[in-house]
């Protein structure tokens, strides 16, 4: 039953997060107005420069991201001071959406160097919805995981 109950919970933590949200609303405008991202598509792929800074920020952003899922963990440095979150029944719910949110940043990681390797394949709305859904991934999941980090250690501290 607990594993059933931790499965449910870990669906139910990727379904209604704001990084799938992020998802659903990039996805929701390309459907309305694929325009929007035609212009985003042609201008990245006409700059090269441009191109690679926009695709590197989720690869960037993942070794930070690390750092932070450790600060979420380990928020203070003396073991003893920790031992409380640790012993928090909750505390695999905690950690299951740090493994989360590190999975939703390598996955915009992942899907930028698919768009990178193959841009002249993918149409100028696609190539634009990718880029500019794998930054909002991205951003909101190093968001989510900065506060984690400063509500951690601000409870720990108390």
């Amino acid at each position: 039953m607990a594993i059933l109950r931790r499965a449910l919970d870990a669906l139910r933590a990727i379904v209604i997060s704001p990084e799938f949200a992020g998802c659903g609303l990039c996805y929701l405008i390309w459907l309305v107005t694929p325009i929007t991202f035609d212009g985003i598509g042609s201008r990245i792929k006409a700059d090269e420069k441009l191109w690679q800074l926009v695709l590197a920020l989720p690869l960037l952003v993942l070794p930070w991201a690390l750092v932070e899922a450790k600060a979420v963990l380990f928020p203070v440095e003396p073991s003893s001071a920790r031992r409380s979150l640790h012993l928090w029944p909750d505390y695999w719910r905690l950690k299951l959406r740090v493994v989360l949110a590190l999975l939703w940043i390598l996955a915009a990681a992942v899907l930028s160097v698919a768009v990178w390797l193959f841009k002249g394949d993918l149409s100028d709305s696609v190539a634009g919805v990718l880029s500019i859904g794998a930054i909002v991934i991205c951003l909101i999941a190093a968001g989510s995981l900065w506060w984690a980090a400063i509500n951690t250690k601000e409870i720990v501290q108390k």
